[in-house]
């Protein structure tokens, strides 16, 4: 073989050897592709809008921002549709540092277990949402540290405002709450509970600092207890037990136990004393009213206000088991009017707390806030707003048997 046919063979052989090993390669790079992660879509941007619909990215930012523009409603629904074509989503991030705004929220509740406040929670959620907010909600568990470190991360995000329901450990030490909250620079809704130091700031404007942050929403409860107290008066009743967190009274409006102070004013105006035995401090749930139900049933009394619809339900299912009958035996009335739903085969009186009025107007005043409003500077008594409970009677009040 001369050399130019061992030169031929070679070149001959090569194209076949070349060909398997591009066979190999392409095989290995097809299961390197298959095990290797998808890449992520490029997320579409405003200039992606403003390339297929022949407008400029400032025209695609206008209307997808409602804001005012030059163009016709026929060109506005085309960028429009070609947005939702692309699948454009906003860019939270940008829009943040553009607007200053995180569009975020915060609610700090002391029990979500507590069907008051998960019913308030589920409410202010809906509430922001409708008005383009994100709403993060915390439960401190009643715990001041937690509390504390909840309020840190909050301001770690960035939030636009607060709305906070305060431990009772919090509101003992309300002015430090205060001036904690004061240093945040963002507004600050107390709601239902409100410290001492709020109260004080409201009843006396030389107290109220100008620069405050704050404001108030809560129902009066001192007319809650008044209101309950009527009820069973006009019933003809005189022997009266109470069961819930009585210890927690004081000068705070917003502290649930003013409803047991607004019920034993209003019963002695009409000159009738509770014994203190017969004022049981518990816990807002079922297991406290079923507990103090034998000790008020042996004492003789002949109604008995109820914290809350939870303790309402203990005492009365305890009182049944008893035998007694609910109203023509012993009356009872509770409070909040959130246990509709709660699967009772009996229907009891209550004090009613509307939470969604509650979430509907310390929202309202939120946006208010953080939007600048109008640039109305409320005064001190302005900032607190008292919203009026009502009594909703149902079938567990009747006249006294003694009557």
């Amino acid at each position: 073989m001369n050399a130019h046919s061992a030169a031929s063979g070679a070149v001959s052989g090569s194209p076949a050897k070349s060909s398997q090993k591009n066979t190999r390669t392409q095989k290995a790079s097809e299961r390197a592709s298959e095990r290797a992660p998808k890449r992520t879509p490029k997320r579409a941007t405003l200039k992606d809008i403003a390339k297929v619909a022949g407008v400029s990215s400032t025209a695609v930012s206008l209307v997808l921002n409602n804001k005012p523009n030059r163009f016709t409603e026929e060109t506005r629904e085309q960028i429009r549709a070609i947005a939702r074509d692309l699948n454009y989503v906003p860019n939270q991030s940008a829009r943040s540092l553009a607007t200053k705004s995180s569009s975020l929220l915060a609610l700090i509740i002391p029990d979500i277990e507590n069907l008051f406040f998960a019913s308030l929670a589920k409410h202010m959620e809906a509430e922001c949402k409708a008005a383009g907010y994100s709403l993060l909600i915390v439960d401190t568990g009643e715990d001041i540290v937690e509390q504390e470190q909840a309020l840190q991360r909050m301001i770690q995000f960035g939030i636009d405002g607060l709305f906070i329901i305060p431990t009772y450990s919090s509101l003992e030490e309300s002015a430090s709450l205060r001036a904690r909250l004061l240093k945040t620079g963002f507004p600050v809704m107390f709601i239902d509970r409100i410290p001492e130091r709020i109260v004080d700031e409201a009843e006396d404007p030389a107290l109220a600092d100008t620069e405050s942050n704050w404001r108030a929403f809560a129902y009066d409860h001192t007319r809650g207890g008044q209101l309950a107290a009527r009820a069973f008066l006009e019933q003809g009743h005189r022997e009266f037990g109470m069961i819930g967190p009585v210890e927690r009274t004081g000068r705070d409006k917003g502290n649930n136990s003013a409803r047991f102070e607004g019920f034993l004013t209003e019963l002695l105006r009409s000159g009738v004393r509770v014994p203190p035995e017969r004022v049981k401090n518990g816990a807002f749930t079922v297991s406290a009213g079923r507990d103090y139900a034998d000790e008020l049933i042996d004492a003789g009394v002949t109604a008995v206000f109820c914290g809350n619809d939870l303790v309402a339900i203990g005492f009365t299912r305890r009182a049944r088991e008893r035998g007694l009958r609910v109203p023509e035996d012993i009356s009872v009335i509770g409070y909040d009017d959130v246990m509709t739903s709660f699967g009772l085969d009996f229907e009891f009186t209550t004090v009613k707390q509307d939470v969604s009025a509650l979430a509907r107007v310390s929202c309202e005043a939120m946006l208010q806030a953080v939007g600048a409003g109008s640039g109305e500077v409320l005064s001190a008594a302005q900032r607190m707003t008292l919203l009026m409970p009502e009594l909703v009677e149902r079938t567990t009040v009747a006249s006294a048997r003694h009557a």
